[in-house]
């Protein structure tokens, strides 16, 4: 039997990752052949301290697995493109993600020997299916330009679609039931 995994990556407003993790929770029974994983920036710094570690923490906890489905909120959004495209997952599902982080000098800083990673338009692979929900507004934290940003990827997908609804409408269930048949 294939083994299948799916990864959440919290964002920093833990209510609305909360609905996200809260209906993959759910799934679970739907899903009993696919093993999940949940991560939480408890320091809130977008994942970034010491990521060459978490890189591999990340990396390590795949292993085994035949099909590998990242999920991510904000700023586990941005964590889930990074290390799905470094790690060339199947499928990264994100919700409202940042897609570079020029505009916040203490993540850039984060960053200063990862220079590539400030933009992750620098780092999108072609094999990853990515899925990016967001709302088409000028937010600079968690707008449209952030889709704009990585959308010429023949391998990215726009979900045009307020994340609430989504998951209420069961959405999310149906995308990874389609994702891990």
């Amino acid at each position: 039997m294939n083994k299948n995994l799916i990864i959440f990556f919290e964002g920093h407003c833990r209510q609305k990752s909360l609905k996200i993790r809260g209906q993959l929770n759910t799934l679970l029974e739907d899903f009993n052949h696919i093993d999940f994983l949940f991560y939480r920036d408890t320091s809130y710094n977008w994942y970034l301290n010491d990521i060459d570690c978490f890189i591999k923490k990340i990396k390590d906890a795949t292993e085994g697995y035949t099909k590998i489905t990242f999920i991510g909120r904000s700023a586990g959004g941005y964590i889930a493109i990074l290390i799905g495209s470094l790690l060339d997952v199947d499928n990264v599902i994100t919700f409202c993600p940042q897609t570079f982080v020029n505009h916040l000098p203490m993540r850039v800083r984060k960053l200063s020997n990862h220079k590539n990673f400030i933009n992750l338009k620098n780092i999108i692979n072609k094999n990853t299916n990515f899925y990016i929900n967001t709302e088409k507004g000028n937010n600079p934290k968690h707008g449209f330009q952030h889709y704009k940003n990585i959308k010429h990827f023949k391998n990215v997908n726009f979900i045009d679609e307020n994340f609430q609804k989504m998951l209420k409408n069961d959405h999310l269930k149906e995308m990874l039931k389609k994702i891990h048949e």
